[in-house]
């Protein structure tokens, strides 16, 4: 007899100076940033169950950072996370000016899959590219209020953008050489700050 596991990872049906990615704290807004386990069980909290080490994750982190009028005043690109491989990462900003801003975080996005004018929150996307070609996305979009006479520390977690469907076959016939496993309407786009769309399928064989 044989025994046999596997997993498919897919999307689900689911300026002046300072703003110091990683360096020491100081005043200003800072986001200690975590990243939700696949088997967090609330669909609503992504900090109810956290990975322990953010970067075990995510190796290459996206942000979009937007005024209370939705202007795209930056964007940034962090792949050194030297100096927190262990823990949350921390995303500081010390030069905004008091007011309410947007913050669009995206993980893992370095394969061109993000898609959309990045000037516009609703325009951005993930477009899953199909079974064994994407990467463990992570998103959140995160809105503060900052008071710039004042430090302020937030916990913010990540979504992951993917489920997992898990097949395992016990007891396999030693004359079973191969098994194909297809699965249809799946989505294959989430939006940053909404939903999932389109239709895929995906087709998988183990031998």
């Amino acid at each position: 007899m044989k025994y046999l596991s596997f997993s498919f990872i897919l999307l689900l049906l689911g300026l002046t100076s300072c703003v110091r990615d990683g360096s020491d704290p100081c005043l200003g807004v800072t986001l200690n940033l975590h990243v939700e386990k696949f088997r967090n069980p609330s669909s609503t909290d992504p900090m109810f169950d956290t990975e322990e080490n953010f970067h075990d994750r995510i190796d290459y982190l996206q942000y979009y950072l937007y005024d209370e009028t939705g202007t795209l005043i930056r964007q940034q690109a962090v792949s050194n996370f030297s100096g927190h491989e262990k823990g949350s990462f921390p995303l500081v900003f010390d030069d905004l000016t008091g007011g309410k801003y947007t913050i669009v975080l995206i993980g893992n996005s370095s394969d061109n899959s993000l898609e959309g004018d990045d000037h516009e929150l609703n325009n951005l996307s993930v477009y899953y590219k199909g079974y064994g070609q994407t990467k463990d996305y992570s998103s959140r979009v995160y809105t503060v209020k900052n008071d710039y006479d004042l430090e302020q520390v937030f916990e913010v977690g990540m979504f992951r953008m993917h489920g997992v469907v898990r097949y395992s076959f016990k007891n396999v016939p030693s004359y079973v050489s191969a098994i194909e496993i297809e699965m249809d309407r799946l989505s294959n786009r989430k939006w940053i700050a909404s939903e999932y769309e389109g239709n895929s399928s995906v087709f998988a064989k183990y031998d």
